[in-house]
């Protein structure tokens, strides 16, 4: 009955005073919902037409695309910096931002997963549904399977509702995309105590360069992430007052145990973290002494003696009865870090080698890059030659360049304002990691490190930026500051999107090779799906990247390679000839099928990798495959040409 009425003084309103009156009513009942609800409609058919364009005739129209983008965030970013605006009006224009950018996602692959990481989960959650059983080894990634989250989420709601994989995904995903912005601004504004600081942290955080394309993905950090943001807010709500509340901590165990089963390096930074916070009075303590250190001419022994001696005294001071009665994080931590070692040992061990070699490869490079054996990774720069236009490289470096800039001005803010309150000081800290990340940047392995880490680094470094820009100071003496304001979040967003996903994975457009979800089209699709229903699942079979993406995942096939399955499938393939070598890996590999795609002869391969880590040239190839030596199977008397496809062979290898 009341919103009948509503709606009729509403009409009334529209017929006496015109459509000026009737927006007056709306913006003191909504705010600028419905206003940016109309901005990030037109912005995402801005975002379409782009796409639709690419698909259509090779070449995205790239200024509709990033217009649409700005019409989507503009109004929002611009409204957050209101300091009056109410509660609802923040958490509903989040929201909506959060659902429109998950959008853009969904309009660049509308039908089925086409990134590569999607495809490696599809195929785990296809085997759950197949098999009724988890755990079931994922020859694409073995380590997904092993952490069943995302997994079972999804099969859950497939049961129940009778959705695809595509649609069931996409919904788990868009759900937990949702509720991680609301209890993110939850968790902020418990942090901070300012719903006008939450908006624009949360705003902040949803710049990082990872959350338009990488964390809207189907793949298991993206609901981890949901997860760990769940346990940050429920241990501030379980210890609200310095008084322990057992409901909350409750759910903190339960959001604990459901990060530990759904990704591994979810659950090992929320470990960091909040080791962080139970140390970070003893840090704060030790901070005059180092400072006093450094300004000094004392031998590094002496240093280590006073760390020394602070500890202890640390020890001695520390309420350790406060932090078990569950008042502090220090319970939190000790769940977090036993379950996390106990899934790693019991659960998943190859978690560990999974990691490590990528951190330990990673550290090598870059002691090689400081001592001059290595050339510093060209920034900007592809693998296969592309150079990202000049404009992006500006809105790349303004975006990194502005957070470096407003990183110590904003620990100084929060030294400031939140002086002695330990989880704002916790984030402080940890923000300092930012810049070491970004010089990982400059070596190959260390990019991927970067760029895997930069949605967790923002946590901290969102509330930073975010108590910096609500200074009084600021907003008195700038006379445009919420301009000012929302154009610096637009350059951090712009280049953000820049730097998390490279402009040749950004559109639809032709096919690429070895370019990831730029590979993934009708013929490779095609050729998978036959390979299912013609030969049957799990054959042990050898393709370069793409392909073997799409027999692991659609075509149920089981693609050997050398970090799993130790035989040198890339040999294989690069040889000139079939001669010993090539013959111990195709025994090695137990091999019954090859595929050989013609077109990797074509080009280089835009990802840096025909087939897979460890190949010849990685990440440094200067000229494509030879043709010769993809056609030297028709000349392989135990190989036998099964498929052709015009650019796609299956051969069937029968040895003695």
């Amino acid at each position: 009955m009341q919103q009948e009425q509503l709606r009729e003084q509403s009409v009334q309103g529209l017929a006496q005073g015109g459509v000026a009156a009737f927006w007056r009513e709306m913006l003191l009942r909504w705010g600028w919902l419905p206003l940016a609800s109309v901005g990030a409609a037109l912005g995402l058919a801005g975002v379409m037409v782009a796409f639709n364009t690419a698909r259509a005739t090779g070449s995205a129209n790239e200024v509709l695309f990033w217009l649409g983008l700005v019409c989507v965030v503009g109004p929002v970013a611009y409204r957050l910096t209101a300091p009056a605006i109410t509660r609802n009006e923040r958490l509903s224009l989040l929201t909506l931002l959060v659902v429109a950018l998950y959008m853009v996602k969904l309009l660049h692959s509308p039908q089925s997963f086409t990134f590569y990481d999607e495809l490696l989960h599809w195929r785990s959650t296809n085997d759950v549904l197949l098999n009724d059983r988890f755990f079931l080894r994922n020859p694409l990634l073995p380590v997904s399977s092993l952490f069943p989250g995302l997994q079972s989420s999804v099969v859950a709601v497939i049961e129940l509702t009778g959705l695809s994989i595509y649609q069931a995904g996409v919904l788990v995903v868009g759900l937990a995309r949702v509720a991680g912005a609301v209890l993110l601004y939850l968790f902020y504004e418990r942090v901070a105590n300012s719903p006008f600081i939450a908006g624009l942290a949360t705003l902040v955080y949803i710049t990082n360069p990872n959350f338009l394309f990488f964390n809207g993905q189907f793949a298991y950090e993206s609901l981890a992430l949901t997860f760990a943001v769940l346990v940050l807010y429920c241990q501030v709500q379980a210890t609200r007052n310095g008084v322990a509340n057992p409901r909350w901590a409750v759910i903190t165990a339960l959001a604990v145990a459901a990060v530990t089963a759904t990704h591994h390096l979810t659950s090992y930074m929320l470990v960091g973290l909040l080791l962080l916070w139970t140390l970070e009075p003893a840090l704060r303590s030790l901070l005059p002494g180092v400072v006093g250190w450094y300004g000094g001419t004392v031998a590094g022994a002496r240093l280590g003696r006073m760390v020394g001696i602070e500890g202890r005294r640390l020890v001695r001071q520390f309420d350790w009865r406060r932090g078990a009665r569950g008042s502090g994080p220090l319970p939190t931590l000790l769940l977090a870090a036993s379950l996390a070692l106990l899934w790693m040992i019991f659960v998943a061990p190859p978690v560990f080698d999974y990691l490590s070699s990528y951190g330990l490869t990673s550290a090598g490079q870059f002691l090689q890059l400081i001592n001059g054996e290595l050339p510093p990774r060209q920034l900007f720069r592809g693998f296969a030659g592309e150079v990202a236009p000049a404009w992006e490289q500006v809105a790349g470096y303004a975006s990194v360049l502005l957070i470096l800039l407003c990183l110590p001005f904003g620990l100084l803010a929060i030294y400031r304002r939140y002086r002695g309150r330990g989880l704002a000081t916790t984030l402080a800290i940890a923000a300092l990691a930012y810049p070491v990340s970004q010089a990982a940047r400059f070596t190959d392995l260390g990019l991927q490190i970067a760029g895997r880490t930069v949605e967790f680094l923002f946590l901290p470094i969102a509330l930073v930026v975010a108590v910096l820009l609500v200074e009084r100071r600021w907003r008195q003496r700038v006379g445009s500051w919420r301009g000012l304001v929302t154009l610096g979040m637009l350059v951090l967003f712009v280049g953000g999107v820049v730097l998390g996903w490279p402009r040749w994975a950004r559109y639809p457009e032709r096919y690429l090779v070895a370019a990831d979800t730029r590979s993934i089209e009708a013929e490779g699709l095609s050729m998978a799906t036959w390979a299912y229903s013609h030969l049957g699942p799990n054959n042990r079979i050898a393709a370069d990247r793409v392909n073997g993406l799409l027999l692991g995942s659609y075509g149920e096939q089981y693609p050997v390679s050398l970090a799993y399955d130790k035989a040198n499938v890339p040999r294989l393939f690069f040889a000139p000839q079939i001669d010993v070598e090539e013959l111990r890996a195709l025994r090695e590999g137990q091999l019954r099928y090859l595929v050989v795609d013609q077109r990797l002869s074509t080009q280089l391969p835009i990802s840096g990798i025909y087939f897979e880590l460890g190949e010849p040239n990685m990440n440094r190839h200067t000229r494509p495959i030879p043709a010769a030596s993809l056609a030297k199977f028709d000349r392989f008397a135990n190989a036998r040409l099964l498929y052709d496809s015009g650019n796609i062979q299956i051969y069937e290898v029968q040895l003695p």
